[in-house]
């Protein structure tokens, strides 16, 4: 049976092609990555179209997808010039944003990064140039995101609607007003997903003389960190409204809770790295020890539940083993709420073997 071709989308019926289009007109530059993402991607693709700013290109990067993803993306391309497709073997999200980052105009203003199964509002693209344009020295501006189940149906949930910082040995809330920092992202990852960011193409390129923008060690973090290495150039315009609806569904990563757990640890020891000014490396070292701490602390209590529940089971070797385990996690935890010794990086469950020592200095 043939596979059923793509519908032209309503969007486009009355305009299969774009009058006037000039690639010079390009003043945003979107890059969506897909894989597998064939529910979702034309809908993302459309609020594009939507956009009450036409001045963009939006680059489709299809990561090995074995779905209609390709022909999806195609079929949106042959109907609008400012879309692009690129087809790449599967290599990850992170390695297929810096791919399609490559592929956008270089003379475009800004760029933003939008996953596959999320939405833009009519007005996003002309309300975060207007904020990342009142503050010229800003590497861009970011909103809020609001939640949608898989039907698109608001859940009610607004995310990240409270920043906080690292401020001094404390961690602070943000006013509405104030921009989102170095030490406001040493916190939280207050940017949801990418594509609630608008990111000048200046910053981008100061960034790229250090390497590839989004780090694939750092696995699901990706674009947290690259959020952090922008913000050592410059802040983000903060515009307290939303933006973007972020799609919750089973494929979203943040299921992935052990993966989710491994990529935070790992780009908050390198986010110590990345700190450029003592205050700055003070910081990230300060807010690294008290993340990893809070978990030595949880695996801790655990592991006195566990052995309390096998000392009422009269199994004095398994409480013996707990109690050795809670030893060790809460020995951690006060080394690290002391600022003494190594940074090791934790584990997600308590009985599972530590990784070796990862050292950075004590401050």
């Amino acid at each position: 049976m043939a596979r059923r071709r793509p519908a032209i989308p309503r969007v486009f019926r009355t305009r299969r092609a774009l009058v006037g289009y000039n690639r010079d007109d390009v003043k945003v530059s979107i890059v969506t990555p897909t894989y597998n993402g064939a529910a979702y991607l034309g809908e993302t693709i459309e609020s594009v179209v939507r956009q009450t700013e036409p001045g963009w290109e939006l680059v489709v990067v299809d990561d090995g997808s074995d779905d209609d993803s390709p022909a999806i993306a195609a079929r949106y391309a042959s109907i609008d010039p400012r879309i692009q497709t690129l087809a790449r073997s599967r290599t990850g999200v992170a390695a297929a944003r810096n791919e399609g980052l490559g592929r956008t105009d270089p003379a475009a203003d800004y760029v933003l990064f939008l996953d596959h199964d999320d939405v833009l509002l009519p007005d996003t693209l002309a309300t975060l140039i207007a904020a990342a344009e009142t503050d010229p020295a800003a590497v861009g501006a970011h909103g809020l995101a609001r939640e949608v189940d898989a039907s698109g149906a608001p859940t009610g949930v607004v995310l990240n609607a409270e920043r906080r910082k690292v401020a001094g040995s404390r961690i602070a809330f943000c006013a509405p007003g104030e921009p989102t920092t170095f030490a406001t992202l040493l916190c939280d990852c207050c940017l949801p997903t990418p594509g609630v960011a608008l990111i000048r193409r200046s910053a981008i390129d100061t960034a790229l003389a250090d390497g590839p923008l989004f780090d694939t060690a750092v696995g699901t973090a990706n674009d947290w960190y690259a959020w952090l290495r922008l913000t050592l150039h410059g802040d983000f315009v903060f515009q307290n409204r939303v933006v973007l609806e972020w799609r919750r569904h089973d494929a979203n990563d943040s299921h992935h809770r052990e993966k989710m757990f491994d990529a935070e640890a790992a780009m908050r020891l390198k986010a110590v790295d990345l700190a450029r000014t003592p205050d700055q490396r003070r910081m990230a070292l300060w807010r690294c020890r008290r993340s990893f701490a809070s978990i030595e602390r949880r695996h801790a209590s655990d592991c006195a539940a566990s052995m309390r529940e096998r000392l009422r089971a009269g199994d004095s070797s398994g409480a013996s083993d707990a109690a050795r385990l809670c030893g060790r996690h809460w020995g951690r935890y006060v080394a690290l709420r002391l600022g003494r010794g190594p940074i090791e990086l934790p584990c997600y469950r308590p009985d599972t073997v530590p990784a070796a020592p990862i050292s950075h200095p004590s401050v």
